[in-house]
Formats: C-alpha cells, sequence, structure tokens
C-alpha cells in the first residue's frame, strides 16, 4: 500500500504505508536541477541569452545558450555535444555544458521508522531510499538533502503516515 497525497497546507507530500511493509520512494530531483531553463518546444520564442535544454524524449544530459534569439523550428534540432553553434529555425544555440547532476545525497528519518537504503540512480537526478517499520498510527517525517555536481545543496521533506491495511 503506498498512497501519494499533497497537504497543500502543510506544504508536503505524505504517502502511507503499513508497518510491515517496505516502502521504496523516489524523490524526483531533476526540475530543480535544471533551474531556470527552459525546455526546447517547436515554434517557440527564444531571447539572446536564454538557456535551455532538449525536450525530456531527447535528453542528452547538456544546456544550451541562445547566441541569436527568434523562433524555434518545426522539429528539434540535431543537439550538437561539441561547441560549434547550430541553427534551430531563426533560433542559433551554443553548448555551455552539462546539466548540474546529484554528487552526494542523505536521507535522514525520525526514530521509529528505518532507512534500508539510500543512493541515488543512474540519470544522477533522482533519489531512492527504502524503508521499513513504523508504528501503524504514528507519522515520520523523512529528509532528503543533496550536494550537486556545482557544489549547490538543496533539502526535501516527505512524511510517511504508517497506518494498518
Amino acid at each position: 500500500m503506498s498512497d501519494f497525497t499533497y497537504n497543500a497546507s502543510a506544504d508536503l507530500w505524505e504517502i502511507a504505508k503499513d508497518p510491515d511493509a517496505v516502502l521504496e520512494y523516489r524523490l524526483h530531483w531533476y526540475e530543480w536541477l535544471r533551474g531556470s531553463d527552459r525546455y526546447w518546444t517547436p515554434r517557440a520564442y527564444f531571447s539572446l541569452g536564454e538557456t535551455a535544454t532538449p525536450p525530456r524524449e531527447a535528453q542528452n544530459g547538456k544546456r544550451y545558450r541562445c547566441t541569436r534569439g527568434g523562433r524555434t523550428g518545426t522539429t528539434a534540432p540535431s543537439w550538437a555535444v561539441n561547441s560549434t553553434p547550430f541553427t534551430d529555425g531563426g533560433v542559433q544555440w551554443t553548448l555551455i555544458g552539462d546539466e548540474d547532476r546529484i554528487n552526494t545525497i542523505a536521507f535522514a528519518a525520525e526514530t521509529g521508522i528505518t532507512i534500508d537504503s539510500e543512493g541515488k540512480d543512474a540519470t544522477e537526478t533522482v533519489g531512492l531510499v527504502k524503508l521499513s517499520g513504523g508504528t501503524a498510527g504514528r507519522s515520520y517525517m523523512v529528509t532528503c538533502e543533496i550536494v550537486t555536481d556545482s557544489a549547490q545543496t538543496a533539502s526535501q521533506q516527505f512524511r510517511v503516515n504508517v497506518r494498518e491495511r
């Protein structure tokens, strides 16, 4: 059993688990790591200096800067992996580097619930944690803290509500 809900008044995600079950939780950091970069979209206007990443279906782990503003083409360009500028409709793009990734990750949980394992996935944009135990009728806060390749730090929390089926 794992029912996710968003508690708007607490600005917090909550998940329910059975006290005898192991909860495997994936905490997605991709949007935060992307920062102010926009996703490329067809026929969109980009201004000089704006940054973008390829759309999700064409992700290559790179970031690009608009070096000539205009409107993108109707189909996605071949995203360069070198520093040679390339044209996309009326826009010119230049590679500026790799997207930021999770370097280190650590989970902490309130006493009473156990962290069995923690880590990150192969994309280095998702935190993974397995939780077990807990007492039915109790709630436990879990915190995830990351440090990125560029030394940025961030944390997120979620609440685990333990209940019998």
